[in-house]
């Protein structure tokens, strides 16, 4: 079983909860949030399912995921 949002593809059920911030979106069935800032990259921490789409190729490697459930991202651009 999967889900797409636009032309991402992603495995499981699709998150409830979503977070936009700048060129990053980010679905999550939990609890995610930004926690700090290392060496320029921000540090997402939290717990369940996290799906990542990247609007914006200056976001791509601006973005370290630590959380419980799994991390699936894709580009969109």
């Amino acid at each position: 079983m999967g889900y797409s949002i636009g032309r991402c593809s992603f495995n499981g059920t699709r998150p409830s909860q979503g977070t936009t911030r700048g060129g990053i979106e980010v679905l999550h069935n939990g609890t995610v949030k930004i926690t700090q800032i290392r060496g320029g990259v921000n540090v997402w921490t939290g717990s369940g399912d996290v799906a990542v789409i990247y609007r914006s190729p200056s976001e791509v490697g601006k973005h370290i995921f630590e959380v419980s459930g799994s991390v699936q991202q894709c580009n969109a651009f």
